[in-house]
Protein backbone atom coordinates (compact mmCIF):
# COMPACT_ATOMS: atom_id res chain seq x y z
CA UNK A 1 0.00 0.00 0.00
CA UNK A 2 1.43 3.41 -1.40
CA UNK A 3 2.24 5.94 1.66
CA UNK A 4 -0.44 8.57 1.03
CA UNK A 5 1.99 11.28 1.50
CA UNK A 6 4.21 9.77 -0.95
CA UNK A 7 2.00 9.19 -3.27
CA UNK A 8 0.68 12.77 -3.44
CA UNK A 9 4.48 14.02 -3.89
CA UNK A 10 4.30 11.61 -7.53
CA UNK A 11 1.25 13.36 -8.35
CA UNK A 12 2.57 16.79 -7.85
CA UNK A 13 6.12 15.36 -9.35
CA UNK A 14 3.66 14.24 -12.80
CA UNK A 15 1.26 16.80 -12.96
CA UNK A 16 4.15 19.60 -13.27
CA UNK A 17 6.05 17.01 -15.92
CA UNK A 18 2.87 16.30 -17.91
CA UNK A 19 2.25 19.97 -18.25
CA UNK A 20 6.19 20.88 -19.09
CA UNK A 21 5.64 18.02 -22.23
CA UNK A 22 2.07 19.78 -23.10
CA UNK A 23 3.93 22.80 -23.65
CA UNK A 24 7.17 21.03 -25.74
CA UNK A 25 4.10 19.09 -27.70
CA UNK A 26 3.04 22.41 -28.84
CA UNK A 27 6.06 23.44 -29.68
CA UNK A 28 6.91 20.56 -31.53
CA UNK A 29 3.84 21.01 -33.65
CA UNK A 30 4.70 24.54 -34.16
CA UNK A 31 8.51 23.70 -35.34
CA UNK A 32 6.61 21.18 -37.69
CA UNK A 33 4.46 23.43 -39.21
CA UNK A 34 7.35 26.26 -39.54
CA UNK A 35 9.49 24.22 -41.40
CA UNK A 36 6.89 21.80 -43.90
CA UNK A 37 5.29 25.22 -45.27
CA UNK A 38 8.84 25.35 -47.18
CA UNK A 39 9.80 22.02 -47.23
CA UNK A 40 6.87 19.22 -47.55
CA UNK A 41 9.38 16.17 -46.13
CA UNK A 42 10.34 17.90 -43.64
CA UNK A 43 8.80 15.02 -41.18
CA UNK A 44 9.33 12.46 -42.88
CA UNK A 45 13.49 12.67 -44.26
CA UNK A 46 15.01 11.49 -41.02
CA UNK A 47 11.88 10.19 -38.86
CA UNK A 48 12.54 7.49 -36.56
CA UNK A 49 15.82 9.16 -35.64
CA UNK A 50 16.84 9.39 -31.49
CA UNK A 51 16.83 12.90 -31.80
CA UNK A 52 13.22 12.95 -33.97
CA UNK A 53 15.39 15.31 -36.42
CA UNK A 54 13.49 17.39 -38.53
CA UNK A 55 14.56 18.45 -41.98
CA UNK A 56 15.15 22.03 -43.08
CA UNK A 57 16.25 20.83 -46.72
CA UNK A 58 17.91 17.98 -48.56
CA UNK A 59 18.98 17.83 -52.18
CA UNK A 60 19.22 14.30 -54.10
CA UNK A 61 16.46 12.33 -54.61
CA UNK A 62 13.54 12.70 -52.29
CA UNK A 63 13.27 9.96 -50.09
CA UNK A 64 10.38 7.51 -50.29
CA UNK A 65 7.20 7.78 -48.19
CA UNK A 66 3.90 6.40 -48.10
CA UNK A 67 0.96 8.04 -49.65
CA UNK A 68 -2.09 6.26 -48.23
CA UNK A 69 -4.09 8.39 -45.57
CA UNK A 70 -3.75 5.77 -43.25
CA UNK A 71 -0.38 4.37 -43.59
CA UNK A 72 2.18 5.12 -41.27
CA UNK A 73 5.57 6.55 -41.94
CA UNK A 74 8.91 4.90 -43.26
CA UNK A 75 11.41 4.93 -40.06
CA UNK A 76 14.56 6.11 -41.36
CA UNK A 77 17.87 4.35 -39.68
CA UNK A 78 21.24 6.41 -39.92
CA UNK A 79 24.31 4.07 -40.54
CA UNK A 80 28.13 5.00 -40.63
CA UNK A 81 29.86 5.06 -44.23
CA UNK A 82 33.56 2.91 -44.82
CA UNK A 83 35.25 2.82 -47.27
CA UNK A 84 34.18 5.90 -49.10
CA UNK A 85 36.69 7.98 -50.94
CA UNK A 86 36.29 10.82 -49.17
CA UNK A 87 37.50 9.19 -46.08
CA UNK A 88 41.19 9.72 -46.73
CA UNK A 89 40.71 13.49 -47.13
CA UNK A 90 37.61 13.63 -44.56
CA UNK A 91 39.32 15.95 -41.86
CA UNK A 92 40.72 18.81 -44.50
CA UNK A 93 37.19 18.56 -46.64
CA UNK A 94 35.45 19.00 -43.27
CA UNK A 95 37.27 22.15 -42.46
CA UNK A 96 36.39 23.51 -45.83
CA UNK A 97 32.67 22.50 -45.08
CA UNK A 98 32.58 24.41 -41.95
CA UNK A 99 34.74 27.37 -44.01
CA UNK A 100 31.73 27.55 -46.40
CA UNK A 101 28.95 27.18 -43.50
CA UNK A 102 30.54 30.29 -41.82
CA UNK A 103 30.77 32.17 -44.84
CA UNK A 104 27.35 31.94 -45.32
CA UNK A 105 26.36 32.88 -41.64
CA UNK A 106 25.18 29.15 -41.09
CA UNK A 107 24.47 28.59 -37.27
CA UNK A 108 25.99 25.01 -37.67
CA UNK A 109 26.48 22.71 -34.89
CA UNK A 110 27.48 19.46 -36.27
CA UNK A 111 28.67 17.71 -39.52
CA UNK A 112 28.27 13.97 -40.12
CA UNK A 113 29.08 11.68 -43.39
CA UNK A 114 26.49 8.98 -43.17
CA UNK A 115 24.08 6.96 -44.66
CA UNK A 116 20.06 6.60 -44.47
CA UNK A 117 18.19 3.12 -44.80
CA UNK A 118 14.76 1.94 -44.32
CA UNK A 119 14.75 0.48 -40.63
CA UNK A 120 15.40 -3.43 -41.36
CA UNK A 121 16.59 -3.13 -44.94
CA UNK A 122 20.16 -3.08 -46.43
CA UNK A 123 19.33 -0.41 -49.65
CA UNK A 124 21.24 2.72 -48.19
CA UNK A 125 20.92 6.18 -49.96
CA UNK A 126 24.21 7.50 -50.81
CA UNK A 127 26.17 9.19 -48.34
CA UNK A 128 24.76 12.10 -46.84
CA UNK A 129 26.62 15.08 -44.92
CA UNK A 130 24.33 15.08 -42.15
CA UNK A 131 24.16 19.08 -40.80
CA UNK A 132 22.72 20.07 -37.82
CA UNK A 133 21.70 23.95 -37.30
CA UNK A 134 20.68 25.91 -34.16
CA UNK A 135 16.83 25.99 -34.40
CA UNK A 136 15.04 28.45 -35.88
CA UNK A 137 18.20 29.57 -37.77
CA UNK A 138 18.22 28.82 -41.37
CA UNK A 139 15.19 28.95 -43.88
CA UNK A 140 14.93 26.48 -46.64
CA UNK A 141 16.27 29.37 -49.33
CA UNK A 142 19.56 30.11 -47.43
CA UNK A 143 20.36 26.16 -46.84
CA UNK A 144 19.70 25.23 -51.10
CA UNK A 145 22.31 28.14 -51.33
CA UNK A 146 24.77 26.94 -48.66
CA UNK A 147 23.99 23.22 -50.20
CA UNK A 148 24.91 24.53 -53.59
CA UNK A 149 28.23 26.11 -52.17
CA UNK A 150 29.29 22.60 -50.53
CA UNK A 151 27.97 20.63 -53.94
CA UNK A 152 29.98 23.25 -55.56
CA UNK A 153 33.19 22.69 -53.65
CA UNK A 154 32.79 18.67 -53.31
CA UNK A 155 32.85 18.66 -57.62
CA UNK A 156 35.77 20.60 -57.64
CA UNK A 157 37.51 18.36 -55.18
CA UNK A 158 36.74 15.03 -57.23
CA UNK A 159 33.41 13.89 -54.91
CA UNK A 160 30.15 13.69 -56.78
CA UNK A 161 26.79 12.35 -56.00
CA UNK A 162 26.68 13.42 -52.01
CA UNK A 163 23.52 14.34 -50.85
CA UNK A 164 23.43 17.47 -48.22
CA UNK A 165 21.28 17.51 -45.60
CA UNK A 166 20.00 20.12 -42.68
CA UNK A 167 18.35 19.09 -39.58
CA UNK A 168 17.71 21.36 -36.64
CA UNK A 169 19.74 20.00 -34.08
CA UNK A 170 21.89 21.04 -30.62
CA UNK A 171 24.30 19.39 -29.10
CA UNK A 172 25.07 19.63 -26.13
CA UNK A 173 27.53 17.71 -23.35
CA UNK A 174 25.62 15.79 -21.71
CA UNK A 175 24.23 16.52 -17.67
CA UNK A 176 22.55 13.82 -17.39
CA UNK A 177 28.79 1.89 -5.49
CA UNK A 178 26.37 -0.80 -5.89
CA UNK A 179 26.90 -2.87 -8.75
CA UNK A 180 25.47 -1.57 -11.38
CA UNK A 181 22.70 -3.37 -12.21
CA UNK A 182 21.80 -5.47 -15.47
CA UNK A 183 19.82 -4.15 -18.93
CA UNK A 184 17.82 -5.93 -21.19
CA UNK A 185 14.69 -4.04 -22.14
CA UNK A 186 13.26 -7.27 -23.88
CA UNK A 187 13.37 -9.01 -20.27
CA UNK A 188 13.57 -6.17 -17.78
CA UNK A 189 10.12 -4.80 -16.28
CA UNK A 190 10.57 -0.74 -16.07
CA UNK A 191 13.41 -0.65 -18.64
CA UNK A 192 13.38 2.94 -19.16
CA UNK A 193 13.17 3.76 -15.16
CA UNK A 194 16.19 0.89 -15.02
CA UNK A 195 18.44 1.92 -17.12
CA UNK A 196 20.22 5.14 -15.21
CA UNK A 197 21.84 2.25 -12.82
CA UNK A 198 23.12 0.16 -15.54
CA UNK A 199 26.39 0.36 -17.26
CA UNK A 200 24.97 1.16 -20.71
CA UNK A 201 26.99 3.90 -22.84
CA UNK A 202 25.80 7.32 -22.00
CA UNK A 203 26.22 6.22 -18.01
CA UNK A 204 25.95 9.62 -15.97
CA UNK A 205 29.16 10.07 -14.01
CA UNK A 206 30.24 12.98 -11.42
CA UNK A 207 33.59 13.10 -9.17
CA UNK A 208 32.67 11.96 -6.18
CA UNK A 209 34.61 15.09 -4.44
CA UNK A 210 32.69 17.06 -7.33
CA UNK A 211 29.17 15.36 -7.55
CA UNK A 212 27.16 18.27 -9.33
CA UNK A 213 30.09 18.24 -12.26
CA UNK A 214 28.17 15.59 -14.34
CA UNK A 215 29.15 13.94 -17.62
CA UNK A 216 28.79 10.81 -19.19
CA UNK A 217 31.05 7.83 -19.78
CA UNK A 218 31.30 7.56 -23.99
CA UNK A 219 33.25 3.97 -23.92
CA UNK A 220 34.37 0.95 -22.45
CA UNK A 221 37.95 -0.56 -23.36
CA UNK A 222 39.63 -3.43 -21.94
CA UNK A 223 43.17 -2.87 -20.71
CA UNK A 224 44.41 -5.84 -22.55
CA UNK A 225 43.31 -9.36 -23.61
CA UNK A 226 45.50 -10.24 -20.66
CA UNK A 227 44.15 -7.81 -17.87
CA UNK A 228 40.25 -7.85 -16.53
CA UNK A 229 40.33 -4.27 -16.31
CA UNK A 230 37.83 -2.42 -17.96
CA UNK A 231 38.03 1.62 -18.18
CA UNK A 232 35.66 4.24 -19.60
CA UNK A 233 36.30 7.22 -21.11
CA UNK A 234 34.99 10.88 -20.84
CA UNK A 235 36.21 14.27 -21.16
CA UNK A 236 38.96 15.55 -19.28
CA UNK A 237 36.65 18.13 -17.96
CA UNK A 238 34.27 15.69 -16.42
CA UNK A 239 37.47 13.56 -14.54
CA UNK A 240 38.81 16.75 -13.13
CA UNK A 241 36.29 19.92 -13.69
CA UNK A 242 37.38 23.48 -13.29
CA UNK A 243 37.86 26.24 -11.11
CA UNK A 244 38.57 23.09 -8.51
CA UNK A 245 41.02 21.49 -10.33
CA UNK A 246 42.95 24.31 -11.70
CA UNK A 247 45.86 22.77 -12.79
CA UNK A 248 44.09 20.53 -15.60
CA UNK A 249 46.65 18.20 -16.01
CA UNK A 250 47.42 15.02 -14.33
CA UNK A 251 47.12 14.53 -10.62
CA UNK A 252 50.57 14.55 -8.60
CA UNK A 253 51.96 10.46 -8.23
CA UNK A 254 51.75 11.62 -4.52
CA UNK A 255 48.03 12.64 -4.89
CA UNK A 256 45.43 9.54 -4.56
CA UNK A 257 43.13 9.31 -7.58
CA UNK A 258 39.74 11.42 -7.81
CA UNK A 259 36.85 8.53 -7.00
CA UNK A 260 34.28 8.76 -9.65
CA UNK A 261 30.28 7.73 -8.97
CA UNK A 262 27.59 6.72 -11.23
CA UNK A 263 24.83 9.46 -11.20
CA UNK A 264 25.89 12.96 -9.60
CA UNK A 265 23.60 14.99 -8.31
CA UNK A 266 21.10 15.98 -10.95
CA UNK A 267 21.35 12.60 -12.54
CA UNK A 268 20.21 10.63 -9.54
CA UNK A 269 17.57 13.09 -8.64
CA UNK A 270 16.08 12.93 -12.45
CA UNK A 271 15.98 9.14 -11.93
CA UNK A 272 13.83 9.35 -8.60
CA UNK A 273 11.84 11.78 -9.90
CA UNK A 274 10.76 9.88 -13.13
CA UNK A 275 9.80 6.85 -11.05
CA UNK A 276 7.60 9.65 -8.92
CA UNK A 277 6.25 10.81 -12.16
CA UNK A 278 5.44 7.38 -13.19
CA UNK A 279 3.88 6.50 -10.39
CA UNK A 280 1.80 9.54 -10.51
CA UNK A 281 0.99 9.22 -13.83
CA UNK A 282 -0.57 5.57 -13.47
CA UNK A 283 -2.50 6.44 -10.17
CA UNK A 284 -4.18 8.91 -12.63
CA UNK A 285 -4.80 6.82 -15.21
CA UNK A 286 -6.58 4.40 -12.96
CA UNK A 287 -8.84 7.74 -11.53
CA UNK A 288 -10.12 7.95 -15.31
CA UNK A 289 -10.20 4.31 -15.96
CA UNK A 290 -12.76 3.88 -12.82
CA UNK A 291 -14.65 6.71 -13.07
CA UNK A 292 -15.27 4.94 -16.83
CA UNK A 293 -16.23 1.64 -15.00
CA UNK A 294 -18.69 3.13 -12.54
CA UNK A 295 -20.41 5.10 -15.46
CA UNK A 296 -20.62 1.60 -17.30
CA UNK A 297 -21.76 0.32 -13.76
CA UNK A 298 -22.28 -3.57 -12.60
CA UNK A 299 -22.35 -6.35 -15.20
CA UNK A 300 -25.75 -7.15 -16.56
CA UNK A 301 -26.90 -10.44 -17.68
CA UNK A 302 -28.32 -8.91 -21.51
CA UNK A 303 -25.58 -5.86 -21.67
CA UNK A 304 -24.73 -4.84 -25.28
CA UNK A 305 -21.22 -6.93 -26.01
CA UNK A 306 -19.14 -3.66 -26.61
CA UNK A 307 -19.78 -2.71 -23.00
CA UNK A 308 -18.69 -6.18 -21.32
CA UNK A 309 -15.74 -5.61 -23.75
CA UNK A 310 -14.75 -2.32 -22.52
CA UNK A 311 -15.30 -3.13 -19.04
CA UNK A 312 -12.93 -5.97 -19.40
CA UNK A 313 -10.36 -3.78 -21.09
CA UNK A 314 -10.43 -1.21 -18.66
CA UNK A 315 -10.60 -4.16 -15.87
CA UNK A 316 -7.32 -5.30 -17.77
CA UNK A 317 -5.58 -2.03 -17.76
CA UNK A 318 -6.26 -0.72 -13.86
CA UNK A 319 -5.03 -3.85 -12.93
CA UNK A 320 -1.80 -3.36 -15.44
CA UNK A 321 -1.31 0.41 -14.18
CA UNK A 322 -1.68 -1.38 -10.17
CA UNK A 323 0.83 -3.89 -11.20
CA UNK A 324 3.74 -0.76 -12.70
CA UNK A 325 2.90 1.27 -9.36
CA UNK A 326 3.62 -1.69 -7.66
CA UNK A 327 6.85 -2.56 -9.40
CA UNK A 328 7.81 1.29 -9.36
CA UNK A 329 7.72 1.65 -5.94
CA UNK A 330 9.75 -1.45 -4.64
CA UNK A 331 12.53 -0.48 -7.35
CA UNK A 332 11.84 3.06 -5.57
CA UNK A 333 12.35 1.87 -2.05
CA UNK A 334 15.71 -0.32 -3.20
CA UNK A 335 17.51 2.75 -5.03
CA UNK A 336 16.50 4.57 -2.22
CA UNK A 337 18.48 2.17 0.23
CA UNK A 338 21.27 1.03 -1.79
CA UNK A 339 22.47 4.24 -3.84
CA UNK A 340 21.22 7.26 -1.64
CA UNK A 341 25.19 7.82 -0.32
CA UNK A 342 27.77 8.72 -2.71
CA UNK A 343 30.11 6.95 -1.34
CA UNK A 344 28.22 4.34 -2.12
CA UNK A 345 28.03 4.93 -5.66
CA UNK A 346 31.67 5.14 -6.40
CA UNK A 347 32.74 2.72 -9.51
CA UNK A 348 36.56 3.60 -9.70
CA UNK A 349 38.90 6.17 -10.12
CA UNK A 350 40.47 8.48 -12.46
CA UNK A 351 43.47 6.63 -14.17
CA UNK A 352 44.76 9.49 -16.51
CA UNK A 353 43.56 12.84 -17.48
CA UNK A 354 45.23 14.85 -20.61
CA UNK A 355 45.59 18.35 -20.07
CA UNK A 356 42.73 20.95 -20.99
CA UNK A 357 43.90 23.02 -24.22
CA UNK A 358 41.97 25.26 -26.74
CA UNK A 359 42.39 26.25 -30.14
CA UNK A 360 45.36 23.05 -31.12
CA UNK A 361 47.37 23.60 -34.46
CA UNK A 362 46.33 22.89 -36.72
CA UNK A 363 42.67 22.00 -36.73
CA UNK A 364 42.21 24.43 -34.11
CA UNK A 365 39.88 22.28 -31.79
CA UNK A 366 39.63 22.42 -28.28
CA UNK A 367 41.29 19.26 -26.34
CA UNK A 368 39.32 17.94 -24.34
Amino acid sequence: MLNEVFLGSCLDVYDKRSTKLVVEEDEDAANRERLSASYPYATYDFYGTPSGALCVYKNGDACPIRTRPESQRIIREAHPVYDHPIQASWRAVGERIYTILDDKKVLWTSVDPLAFAEAGKEIFSPLLLWIGVQPASLVYEDANTAAEAITFFLAEAGFEGIEIGFRESIVTRSTSGPKMLSFNPLCNSLPDLRKPFTPTLGLSIAPLNTPYSEGTGALYFRESKESDRIFLLTCAHVARPRPVHRNSGPSPKSRPPEQVIALGIMGYNDALLSMMSTIGEQSRLIRDWEDVLDRLGKPEKDEDKEITEERKELLGLVEKAKKKIEKTDKFHSEVTQHWTILHERVIGKVVHVEPIAVSIKPQQYTKD
